[in-house]
């Protein structure tokens, strides 16, 4: 799949040509209406996604029932990185906002895409490495501003 690339993914900067046309032969695309749910939680981590076209929702559903909106995934994210552990199950759901469509890889390939290539897979993994650490950053930043914006946790220190 040629929508595979540096330019629009940034997961696969300063990766080896290789490495990206390993990668390209082992992905399929798989096009969902607006609606459709790519997985859902508790589903099996089986696969990883780039959103080549379109838009997503990161969800979750609170006690009472309510969705509730995590994050909007846009074009060039890549999403579902439980898959590279085997057995782990889904910790939130993502619906399609409108058509869309992804490249989808089976954990186990990805894992064996940065096992087999050595040294030159490295930058893969440093750049899922990177992507971990930026979303944990940013539901921490999110977790903290409701900390210290809701009335009945104000007082509470963070």
């Amino acid at each position: 799949m040629k929508a595979l690339n540096s330019s629009q993914f940034h997961i696969l900067e300063n990766v080896a040509d290789e490495v990206v046309e390993r990668l390209r032969r082992e992905v399929q695309p798989r096009d969902l209406a607006k609606g459709e749910v790519v997985y859902q939680k508790g589903d099996p981590s089986d696969d990883f996604y780039f959103l080549v076209s379109g838009k997503a929702q990161l969800q979750v559903e609170n006690e009472e029932g309510v969705t509730v909106i995590l994050g909007i995934l846009k074009v060039g994210y890549c999403f579902g990185i439980t898959a590279l552990f085997p057995n782990t199950p889904r910790q939130h759901t993502v619906v399609c906002d409108g058509p869309c469509r992804v490249a989808v890889i089976p954990g186990h390939d990805l894992r064996a895409i940065m096992e087999t290539e050595g040294g030159i897979g490295l930058p893969l993994l440093w750049n899922l490495f990177k992507l971990i650490k930026d979303r944990l950053d940013l539901r921490t930043d999110q977790l903290v501003r409701v900390l210290s914006t809701h009335p009945d946790l104000s007082k509470v220190r963070v």
